[in-house]
């Protein structure tokens, strides 16, 4: 007589699982869902802020980012300057495409840089900058502007910091 060899998961007195057991189950399922994508939006949102520290006093650092805003590489228009945080006017550039085939077509965007300056707490004499961009989309002018999320303006943000940067350090 053979005996019958069954799977390491199935045995033949394997007992049915209960209701409570599956909800069980499942809230531990989406419980570490959660908790994983929460990590990963925490990382995300480290890396929006760009920053740089320079050996510069608040008042200093603020009054030379003005300039260097204003100053051909970058010509943008600074709305509002003041207590460290400097705003600047919408940028307008081309968007992405939109529709498929002969539909497709760019839509406008426009930035708006968000510049905080602070003092080190560590170092007084010390400044941090970070830089914090909105952009806003819409299909042609007959449209009013809506938010949007772009990872464009994540180099967009790098290359003002560059210049900012060279410019301070140069």
């Amino acid at each position: 007589m053979r005996r019958h060899v069954y799977p390491f998961f199935i045995s033949p007195q394997m007992p049915k699982r209960r209701p409570v057991d599956q909800i069980k189950a499942l809230f531990l399922f989406t419980f570490i869902l959660v908790f994983f994508l929460s990590l990963a939006e925490a990382r995300t949102m480290e890396r929006l802020l760009p920053s740089r520290t320079y050996n510069l006093l608040p008042q200093v650092l603020h009054e030379k980012i003005v300039l260097i805003l204003k100053a051909p590489p970058l010509s943008m228009s600074v709305v509002s300057a003041y207590d460290g945080k400097i705003e600047t006017d919408y940028t307008e550039c081309e968007g992405e495409f939109h529709g498929i085939l002969f539909w497709k077509k760019r839509w406008k965007e426009r930035i708006k840089y968000y510049i905080t300056i602070v003092r080190d707490w560590t170092f007084p004499e010390r400044s941090c900058l970070s830089i914090y961009s909105v952009t806003e989309q819409r299909p042609n002018e007959n449209y009013s502007w809506a938010f949007k999320e772009s990872g464009l303006t994540k180099n967009k943000v790098s290359h003002i910091l560059e210049v900012i940067d060279s410019r301070i350090k140069g």
